[in-house]
Formats: structure tokens, sequence, C-alpha cells
């Protein structure tokens, strides 16, 4: 049986309960990390819950390679903070997840009306974005982090596709899946 971590779980679990591409995750092997305690508090049937704050890349309370999945749902936008937060942030993924660990995520779509309606967007993820995970995408712009470059991990994108409601409509999620390497 796996062992997952959901990341800021927010006031649902329909995205892990409804998208069977990201499969079903029962409540006796989750772990969640928030920093919301009311959030903590809806979800007391999961194994565990600890509190870490996730907005300023605070070094997460959790063990090496203790996890084979983390999931992230519409959370990861809101997380605020300069690029050293964002590589903190991807390095605690990589160091919690166990060889060959997923990632399964979905923030708004960088042309949602809601990315930018909303007062609490911090990040837009693009495929882009997540090239900067990847030692494999050739970026010109990863120069611009010497400091922070080469990272001491590495990601692969699995996959990564808009959402929309309908063919006809425009995209309103994105959703990626990244592997650990």
């Amino acid at each position: 049986m796996s062992n997952i971590l959901l990341l800021g779980p927010g006031k649902s679990r329909a995205r892990i309960d409804g998208k069977p591409e990201f499969g079903i995750v029962p409540d006796e092997v989750l772990t969640v990390l928030d920093y919301d305690k009311v959030v903590l508090a809806e979800w007391q049937n999961s194994a565990e819950c600890v509190s870490c704050d996730l907005r300023y890349g605070h070094l997460w309370p959790l063990s090496n390679g203790s996890f084979d999945a983390v999931h992230a749902y519409e959370v990861l936008n809101l997380l605020p903070g300069d690029e050293y937060v964002f590589f903190r942030l991807w390095r605690d993924m990589w160091r919690v997840l166990k060889p060959n660990g997923r990632v399964y995520a979905t923030t708004p779509h960088w042309q949602s009306r809601w990315i930018h309606a909303y007062p609490g967007q911090q990040r837009v993820y693009t495929p882009e974005l997540l090239a900067y995970l990847d030692h494999g995408k050739h970026l010109t712009a990863k120069s611009d982090f010497p400091d922070l470059w080469p990272l001491p991990y590495n990601f692969v994108t699995v996959e990564a596709w808009d959402v929309c409601a309908h063919p006809e409509a425009p995209p309103q999620g994105f959703q990626f899946v990244l592997e650990k390497k």
C-alpha cells in the first residue's frame, strides 16, 4: 500500500476522489501537510496531520524518502515567495519522495481569469516553469540562478495537460505529474 502526502488540501478532496487518472487516496495512507489548523481539523481520519508553514520555505518535519506520492491541488499557485522559496519547496518534495515517487498537482490555467482575479494567487505554473525542475530540459534562463543551479534534485515531467470544462471552452486548469529521478 502506498504512503501519500497531501499538501494544503483546501476544503475538498474532490480532486483526489474525482480524478481517476490521479487515483483514489484512502485515509489510512494519507499524511496531510498544511499550515491551516482549520483545514487540518477536517482531515482527522487521515493517518497523520503535520503542521508546517509552506509559505516561507521552512524545512518540512518529515523523513527522507517516506512517501510514494505527493498530491497538491490548487495550493502551489497560492504559495508566496521568491525563487529561493520556490526551489526549497521542490527540494523538500524531492527529499520526502521515495525513488521514482511522483507529484500529482493541479493549478489554475495561466489563461484562466481566476489566475489573475483571485487575490491570493502568487505563482503561475506552466510547462516552462516545470522545466526549471528537470535537469534534462535546456533553458538558458537557468543561468539566472547561478547560486541555485544545478539543483541537488531532478524531476522529470511525466504528463502536463490543460483542463477544459468542454472542448469549446478556454482552459480552466493545468494538471501535471512529475517523477523523482
